[in-house]
């Protein structure tokens, strides 16, 4: 039963104009090499194995092996235990991990059908005509091709100058250095883009300038702090980064759009430095 899901899922795949790899219990969507978009664990009875090579793939691996967007752990004739149900639980909630027991494959192909929609929603722009087909093509030119998305906006800044103490020099002052502290934006929403690496690049007039353009990472952020407003920019540049990394930008912009809000945060001390609204 098991074998015939993998290969009914694997055609699906292809149908719909992955990329696809497979192993013995395991199934790859992608459209570049070592960039799963969506990845499967199937099994017959042994829910445990597909515990251990979830948690594997999302706790053990290193930070730089690229993740999928949804993973699926498939048992087609038993039950997880029920404690590793909690702890997939929980996975589902932080990284997108799916779970089934004894599904039919309707049910099946009818989640994963939404799950596709959504996805070629999110990268629309990337997909003139909203197949999956055509978004493969245009990740796979990615590097070649360049394309930079930028969004432009005027906003309310809230924040106490106390709050920039982590753009602070070694002499403790705020002043334009090479200082890039690891930051996430947030939304009110809870939709969140983490390891932002602003700095402080101007300071004059009383206005302060920070941006993550020095680096060479995908996600842009730019703002320029004058008394309560502030000029913001928002980007991505997919050529520097992955489909999993695009997918999070456009869930990140979707829910500013639609919140007007967000926060930006040091991890390290829980603190918000700025929050920004529309």
């Amino acid at each position: 039963m098991s074998q015939q899901l993998l290969q009914r899922l694997c055609d699906k795949g292809r149908q719909m104009g992955f990329n696809v790899s497979t192993g013995e219990t395991e199934l790859t969507w992608f459209f570049r090499e070592n960039e799963p978009v969506i990845s499967f664990h199937i099994d017959e009875f042994d829910g445990s194995k597909i515990f251990a090579k979830t948690l594997d793939l999302y706790w053990s691996s290193a930070d730089y092996v690229n993740k999928p967007w949804r993973h699926f752990c498939i048992l087609t004739d038993g039950a997880f235990n029920p404690e590793h149900r909690n702890m997939l639980n929980a996975l589902s909630a932080q990284y997108g991990v799916h779970f089934f027991e004894n599904p039919s494959p309707e049910t099946l192909e009818n989640f994963l059908d939404e799950r596709i929609s959504r996805l070629t929603t999110l990268l629309s722009r990337y997909t003139k005509d909203g197949t999956v087909t055509t978004l493969r093509e245009t990740v796979k030119n990615w590097a070649k091709n360049k394309p930079r998305i930028v969004q432009n906006y005027i906003v309310n800044a809230v924040y106490d100058v106390h709050s920039l103490n982590v753009f602070h020099d070694e002499n403790n002052e705020l002043r334009p250095s090479r200082k890039t502290p690891p930051l996430t934006i947030e939304t009110g929403e809870g939709v969140s883009l983490e390891s932002i690496m602003p700095r402080l690049t101007d300071a004059r007039d009383g206005s302060c300038l920070f941006s993550t353009e020095h680096r060479n990472l995908p996600f842009i952020l730019k703002f320029k702090l004058e008394d309560e407003s502030a000029g913001l920019t928002l980007g991505f540049e997919p050529d520097k980064g992955n489909i999993t990394q695009a997918i999070a930008f456009e869930e990140f912009l979707e829910s500013f759009n639609n919140d007007g809000s967000f926060n930006l945060l040091d991890p390290s001390s829980g603190a918000c430095v700025v929050t920004f609204r529309v």
